[in-house]
This record gives C-alpha cells, structure tokens and sequence, in this order.
C-alpha cells in the first residue's frame, strides 16, 4: 500500500480531525448520544411494524374478499404481489391526493371549497368523505385569462 501524499494527505487529514472531533463529541455526550441512537432505533424499528402490519391487513382483506367471491384466490395472489414488487419505499407518507393534486384553477376551487363549507356548515369533512364537486368552469377560458393576468 502506497503512502498517502500531497493533497490526498490533505484530505485525509482533515477528513481524521473531523472524524476525531465527532467521536470526542459522542463520548463527552455519552446520555445525549445513547438517547438519539435509542430514537433512531426506535424510529426504524416503527417504520419496520407499521410496514407488516400493513402488509397483514391488506393480505387478511384480501382473504376476506376471496372468501367472500368477489376476487379470485390467484388474483388476490397477484394483485398482492404486484403492489408491494412496485411499492415507491421513497415516497413520503405525508403525501396525500390533496398534496399530489394538480389544480388547473386554484382560486376558483378555493372559492367553492368556502362556498360549500357555508353550504353544509360543516356537517361532513370535504376531503375524507368522498364528496365529488362538478362545477362549469371552462378550463380552456381559466387558461386565457390566467395569462392575460400575467402581463
């Protein structure tokens, strides 16, 4: 193994201290850094349970359904498997339809949304209970006057 020289000796040096100050801060805060190790493992080990039981619940609804005819025992098998072998492991779980939407007229969705919360006065929750909004807004019209609003 060659020496390590010039700016890799550089590097390396810098790279040892800032490892040497990281270790020295671990141990003279030994209860603190105890406690984030325990959080992290803790933290993961959450992610793990929440991740099998809903992989349990999912598989037990789909048992229930081949039980109950409306899905074939192959299908359920599949559908399965098909979802957890493309499941997105990166995706947040705060996302929400309501963060992914892609609103083409956001004012005037606002302007419904309030008129409706007056409407019902608050007797159901708009976005959990399915209720489905059909409005004549010309998004073509929306458009154009977007960008006559630009200028």
């Amino acid at each position: 193994m060659k020496p390590v020289t010039g700016i890799g000796k550089t590097f390396y040096q810098r790279y040892l201290h800032a490892l040497n100050i990281a270790v020295e801060a671990v141990i003279a805060n030994r209860v603190r850094s105890m406690l984030t190790a325990l959080g992290i493992i803790f933290g993961v080990a959450a992610v793990i349970a929440m991740m099998a039981i809903g992989t349990g619940a999912q598989k037990e609804i789909l048992d229930q359904m081949v039980s109950l005819g409306y899905a074939v025992r192959e299908e359920a098998e599949n559908s399965f498997a098909d979802y957890w072998a493309s499941y997105d492991y990166t995706r947040s779980n705060l996302t929400s339809a309501w963060f992914e939407r892609e609103d083409k007229a956001p004012y005037f969705s606002e302007y419904v949304r309030q008129r409706l919360e007056e409407q019902l006065l608050g007797s159901m929750d708009l976005y959990k209970e399915g209720l489905v909004v059909h409005t004549t807004l010309d998004l073509a019209m929306q458009a154009r006057a977007d960008q006559v609003m630009e200028k």
